[in-house]
């Protein structure tokens, strides 16, 4: 038996609790119909509140069941029931015994219904409003005001019998059986507007035009419904079927991609491509009811836009082909770093895409007009956060293919494959003496790159005559904070004592110091940073390297014990920065004549510290900027409109004790309803003695202070304000650097002791509004030449919303008056949470 709309109404409501989030309608969908997975196709997860979307989900299965006419034993109904009953019984709520009482009337019979097909058609047919509606009520038995239908026409036409009252043929009063008796009555004059309008009713039967009335309003929704709810499910399938693609990938190392990888991504991207076309074409037909619904003349133009943007991500993957051809030697199991040297051709093939990557162009030039054409009046929430996302996969896909335009002769230039050669300056960092943006800078080095070689080179320790210095009256170009460490001569403070976090403006600083000291081979085309990190992963990919005049054999795992025991040994700190500049000349020969065997470990490796900010790219061309920006390369931090945002940067100032210290940041943070946020930051740090005795950088006889003296900046977004400082000793300055408000204070970690330091802050409106939903986004980045360290992030949301997706998933979540997630995060590289709530 079907439910009515109030039964169904009912049992909405007690099925609420099982799909309060987005999360918990997925799993009980997947258990119920793992089986029937065409059942739960157009089901919108995201409905407005758990009830409506209850209601939405059983008026969806009782009408697969009503078309189906597979009888109880399949229904679609039943069986989610079932399985919910499954899960609560025993539970201590009672909903399994209530869903049993529903179960039971689902397998009823359907009652006979009060009329048949003899029935006059005048006569509208009793539907069933409810279960006990088709059984007749005592009232109704004794008013005798119920009407049968006793009339029928015979062969000629001629009527033999009357419709009376009480249920029997015949007048008022007659015996069943007994002819009717007639009544001579007066005939009344009627004008002809009245004659009119009876003619007009005996031809035109009301009942008739109502049903046609209410079939041209509601099939054309319902179809609407149908083909929007049947084109979003194709559509949503293909997008997650290259979701997952892109992640497997994503968990790979670049060096590792091979063509059968690079053949899946192009299936995936092609297969969305074909569901956004046939989508479009479906949704089509139903443009001249555009006008009647808000998303529907919303979505078909996302559609278009959608369906170009897939195309324009085909064009970039079919004009990268050759390039990915070349890096595997053209085997669909070969990698990519197994070619590794054939980038001399990579420009050529770079070119022979061109042609794709300007298809690409037309296209998004086009995607991009329908989406600024789009009308938002009146389209719902749903949409609306569709709409966002199609724009964030928009930009990313229009980045990249601005980049790929020019690709060839932006790496043509990199590499000094025009003949003119370029000039890079390498800063070697010395991160156990952790600066904001990598390290205290022991040595440097300068090469020049030609034909994609490096053609020369040259590694020195740093002193305060090398490299040579600016003139002194260069000082006043520099904006040094109040704060920041002061030197005798400002002017070091360029090379030495950046305060920046963010590699470029740190990358700018140096090269501005090198070239105005006109030391060899300036002005620089570009500065690269690898910390002690980064040349330990260098030195895994090559193995082993012999230093020329030192009889020494350096391997990862021994590089630091070397360097500190030769810092012991000799006498202050030239002769071991002597030692590190002839390490790392050789190191740059020894990675010129890398074999192929080793030509996928040392890529790997590589990527790894630029994933990891171990090594950090900058150019003077803006260009090429971009490129390793988006590549995720370039150490630059992120300005924080329209996000939230948090990073830690520690200036040791005292020793070179870092990789004896572990850090760990706690982030609670209230968002608020008008936007704004209640912050708090706990950065803990760890100085143990247990750890401190097996890392050769930390001697207490080789300092005549072993405790950790830092100057610690908290980054958050611009304009917020400090309400509360913990446990420092000093002050704490304010200020603006990046476009980022910056809190600043000295603090000390005494040896083999455990401290915290805590800021808390507001922020000005950070959560961005879409329709009726809301999105909390938070970036943490990590600060380059730190090891992986934990960030716990707490997120209160504010009462009474409900979370319809959270990226990544929290892993716990409960509600104290208003819904708390918590997130455990390892800072290897930049995270970002994100979190939509309505």
């Amino acid at each position: 038996m079907r439910l009515t709309t109030d039964q169904l109404r009912s049992l909405a409501r007690l099925l609420e609790p099982q799909f309060q989030t987005v999360e918990q309608r997925r799993h009980m969908l997947r258990l119920a119909f793992e089986d029937r997975p065409g059942v739960t196709r157009g089901i919108n997860l995201g409905a407005a509140t758990p009830e409506q979307f209850a209601l939405n989900l059983l008026g969806h299965l009782q009408g697969l069941d009503a078309s189906a006419e597979n009888g109880n034993a399949h229904s679609a109904l039943g069986q989610l029931l079932d399985t919910v009953v499954e899960q609560t019984t025993g539970d201590g709520s009672g909903l399994a015994e209530a869903l049993l009482v529903y179960r039971a009337r689902l397998d009823m019979p359907e009652p006979l219904q009060p009329f048949d097909e003899a029935d006059d058609e005048t006569t509208a047919p009793h539907l069933p409003a409810s279960l006990d509606d088709t059984l007749p009520t005592p009232a109704a038995e004794r008013s005798g005001q119920s009407k049968a239908v006793a009339a029928s026409a015979g062969p000629s036409g001629v009527t033999t019998g009357v419709v009376a009252a009480g249920g029997a043929p015949g007048g008022s009063g007659a015996r069943a059986g007994e002819p009717a008796r007639s009544h001579p009555r007066r005939r009344r004059k009627r004008g002809p507007l009245k004659r009119l309008w009876r003619r007009v009713r005996r031809v035109v039967k009301w009942q008739i035009v109502a049903v046609a009335l209410i079939i041209l309003i509601t099939v054309p929704t319902v179809v609407t419904i149908a083909i929007l709810s049947d084109t979003v499910a194709r559509v949503q399938e293909s997008l997650g079927s290259l979701e997952r693609v892109t992640g497997q990938l994503g968990r790979q190392s670049l060096a590792n991609l091979t063509l059968d990888d690079y053949a899946r991504l192009q299936f995936g991207v092609r297969d969305l491509a074909r569901s956004l076309s046939g989508a479009r074409q479906q949704v089509s037909l139903l443009r001249p009811f555009a006008g009647m619904n808000a998303d529907l003349r919303a979505g078909i133009k996302a559609l278009s836009a959608a369906e170009l943007v897939a195309g324009a991500a085909n064009d970039i993957l079919e004009g990268l082909q050759p390039t990915v051809f070349t890096l595997v030697g053209g085997a669909s199991q070969q990698t990519v770093g197994s070619q590794l040297t054939a980038g001399g051709n990579i420009v050529e093939r770079l070119q022979l895409g061109r042609g794709n990557f300007l298809n690409a162009n037309n296209r998004l030039a086009q995607a991009q007009a329908l989406i600024d054409d789009i009308d938002l009046t009146g389209v719902s929430p749903a949409l609306l956060l569709n709409l966002n996302k199609l724009e964030q996969y928009y930009a990313d896909i229009r980045n990249l293919n601005d980049i790929l335009v020019d690709a060839d002769q932006l790496i043509a230039r990199a590499f000094g494959l025009d003949n003119n050669g370029q000039n890079y300056l390498i800063l070697s960092q010395n991160s156990d003496e952790l600066r904001p943006s990598g390290g205290y800078l022991s040595t440097y080095g300068w090469l020049r790159v030609r034909q994609g070689r490096i053609v020369d080179f040259g590694y020195s320790p740093t002193t305060t005559l090398s490299p040579n210095p600016p003139p002194t009256s260069l000082v006043s170009e520099l904006d040094i904070p109040a704060w920041w460490i002061q030197y005798a001569n400002p002017i070091y403070t360029a090379w030495d004592g950046s305060w920046y976090a963010d590699f470029p403006s740190t990358a700018r600083m140096a090269a501005w110091y090198f070239d105005n000291g006109n030391n060899p081979r300036s002005p620089v085309d570009g500065v690269m940073a690898i910390d002690i990190v980064g040349f330990e992963y260098i030195l895994r990919g090559l193995g082993s390297v012999t230093v020329p005049g030192y009889n020494e054999v350096v391997t990862p795992e021994d590089f630091r014990d070397v360097v500190y025991r030769i810092r012991a040994e000799g006498e202050g700190d030239v002769p071991h920065k002597r030692f590190l500049a002839a390490l790392y000349r050789q190191i740059l020969e020894d990675w010129q004549r890398i074999d192929e065997e080793r030509g996928d470990e040392m890529l790997n490796s590589v990527l790894q510290a630029l994933r990891e900010k171990h090594i950090m790219l900058y150019f003077t061309e803006s260009r090429l900027n971009e490129i390793v920006r988006l590549l995720g390369w370039s150490g630059a931090q992120v300005n924080s409109p329209g996000h939230d945002y948090l990073m830690v940067a520690d200036a040791n100032m005292g020793n070179k004790s870092n990789r004896s210290i572990i850090r760990e940041i706690t982030y609670d943070v209230e968002l608020q309803t008008d936007g704004t946020t209640r912050s708090r930051a706990t950065i803990a740090y760890e100085y143990s003695s247990r750890l401190a005795e097996g890392d050769p950088a930390v001697r207490p006889e080789h300092y005549a202070q072993i405790d950790y003296f830092n100057t610690m900046q908290v980054y958050v977004p611009l304009g917020s304000t400090l309400t509360r400082a913990s446990n420092f000793e000093g002050e704490v300055h304010t200020d603006v650097v990046n476009e980022l408000t910056t809190f600043v204070s000295l603090i000390k970690v005494p040896f083999d002791t455990l401290d915290r330091f805590q800021l808390t802050y507001n922020t000005p409106p950070i959560v961005q509004q879409i329709g009726s939903y809301r999105r909390y986004a938070l970036l943490v980045q990590k600060q380059p030449g730190m090891l992986d360290e934990r960030v716990n992030v707490t997120v209160t949301l504010p009462a009474g919303v409900t979370v319809v997706s959270t990226s990544p998933s929290p892993v716990a979540s409960y509600n104290l008056g208003s819904q708390i997630l918590e997130f455990r995060l390892t800072l290897d590289t930049d995270q970002w949470v994100e979190i939509i709530y309505e």
